[in-house]
């Protein structure tokens, strides 16, 4: 495979014959998008009189191929409408000026326009499904044919790439790096040490990863409680700290990264973490579980009692602990924003809580499913495996347990050939599907008021083949089978 090739410079002049140049200069523009990324024009063709006869430059970064220059210069030499046409290694001097200035804009605007190309991008997909099923000499019989057939892939191609540039444009405007949330978090770990006399360390690391800033004003109170948790209940007092063999002071980190389509946040401690023989020991007394049932149960799943409605170990209520709030409000708001949250803990070593949430909920990676004679959708980022229901013997016995998924919603139980195992949380499911379609780009769209909330399902959305699909929300989707 050959390495990309250097930034290249672009130069040409546009015919002055032509009445509106500029819109020629865009077609220009758009032409070089399947060969890489641009980077501004200059002069600003916009602004081209239509008596002008300047020469433009535009710089083509991140090349796609090292045979780019030569690719671009025959593409361009040969326009009819363009002269002096000249494709060079680019220095970084021949940058355009960007003249920048601020103005104000109502995010919900820029919401609107990042759906708007998403749903631009659905639309591109379906129509590459219709080209892909178009032939030349089965559907088109003569040459003009075939070049109006290679014309609108290319047109096709270059609109794709546009649409792309459009959502990551949209999206660039309303995320704001993590650390606008992580800096709040050191004031209330601080003033939370010093109130009981305990010696903590707060470090963050990721800090320039960025994420919308309405999804960070959701995460910002379950943060707070974790980290005050953390600070509160997980790091020991420092005689119990040099008692255990321990370094002072405790640590508490939070660390933020990208994995996949996913934000991802970890709070970590290594303090005396989750005594599961307390939480045990208060399921019972609130008769949330039996000794029998107690007995069979791993860690982990002992580890899940914390985060139920009114769940506490605390003896009395504190300005910490013991009111009753807390966990279970920390994973409702994580699962509103379509997110999971994982608890490891390990005795006298401390605790880590992750909290992973979707990057961009308008257009998702999907697998597309069957289901009762019905298409449904199910998140790429939730699928763990997808395999033959003979083959899932293995799966059973790690515990992981197997539901028909038309029977799960209602819809009867035809046989399933295959099973496709969720990830949840802690938790897996697996789910028994009569055939797995396609993997396709999907542009959600919410229900609408007249139908509201329908359990398990996050949205509609429009395939390739132009028909309309489901999305599922295998997090709901569990919780209404117990697990």
């Amino acid at each position: 495979m050959q390495n990309p090739a250097a930034k290249l410079r672009v130069e040409f002049r546009i015919a002055r014959r032509l009445a509106f140049p500029s819109l020629k200069g865009m077609e220009v523009l758009a032409s070089l998008l399947p060969h890489g990324a641009v980077s501004g024009c200059q002069p600003d063709i916009l602004e081209s009189s239509p008596d002008s006869n300047e020469s433009f430059y535009a710089i083509l970064m991140r090349p796609a191929a090292s045979e780019a220059q030569q690719a671009i210069g025959r593409q361009l030499g040969a326009d009819p409408e363009l002269t002096e046409v000249r494709v060079l290694p680019a220095d970084d001097e021949d940058e355009p000026e960007r003249p920048t200035r601020e103005v104000a804009v109502r995010s919900e605007r820029l919401h609107e326009l990042e759906r708007q190309a998403s749903e631009m991008i659905a639309a591109f997909g379906r129509m590459s499904g219709t080209l892909r099923r178009l032939r030349p000499g089965k559907d088109f019989d003569g040459p003009e044919d075939r070049d109006g057939l290679e014309g609108l892939r290319a047109a096709h191609q270059t609109g794709m790439a546009l649409a792309q540039q459009m959502r990551d444009t949209a999206r660039g405007l309303l995320v704001v790096p993590a650390s606008v949330l992580l800096s709040r978090l050191r004031r209330p770990v601080r003033d939370l040490a010093r109130e009981l006399g305990k010696q903590v360390q707060f470090t963050v690391l990721g800090g320039d990863t960025e994420l919308e800033q309405s999804v960070l004003d959701e995460l910002r109170e379950p943060m707070v409680h974790l980290v005050r948790n953390a600070a509160g209940h997980g790091i020991e007092m420092p005689e119990d700290r040099l008692r255990a063999g321990k370094t002072l002071p405790g640590t508490i980190a939070v660390g933020t990264y990208i994995a996949g389509d996913n934000f991802v946040i970890d709070i970590r401690d290594d303090g005396r973490g989750l005594d599961t023989t307390r939480i045990s020991k208060r399921a019972m007394q609130m008769g949330l579980v039996t000794p029998e049932e107690l007995e069979a149960m791993t860690d982990a799943e002992i580890l899940n009692f914390i985060y139920l409605p009114g769940f506490s170990t605390a003896d009395s209520v504190s300005t910490l602990s013991g009111r009753g709030i807390g966990m279970d409000v920390v994973k409702a708001r994580v699962i509103k924003l379509h997110g999971t949250i994982e608890t490891v803990s390990l005795p006298g070593q401390g605790t880590t809580f992750t909290l992973r949430v979707p990057l961009a909920a308008s257009l998702i990676r999907a697998l597309v499913v069957e289901a009762g004679g019905r298409r449904l959708a199910l998140p790429s980022s939730a699928i763990r495996s997808v395999g033959y229901a003979s083959d899932f013997v293995g799966a059973k016995a790690r515990g992981v347990p197997i539901f028909s998924l038309a029977g799960a919603l209602g819809w009867g139980s035809p046989p399933a050939p295959l099973v496709v195992e969720v990830g949840v949380a802690e938790k897996r499911i697996a789910l028994g599907v009569e055939a797995c379609l396609a993997h396709e780009e999907l542009a959600i769209r919410p229900l609408g008021r007249y139908l509201g909330h329908v359990p398990a399902i996050t949205g509609a959305a429009i395939l390739q083949n132009g028909q309309p699909v489901l999305v599922l929300d295998a997090a709901e989707l569990a919780d209404q089978l117990g697990v």
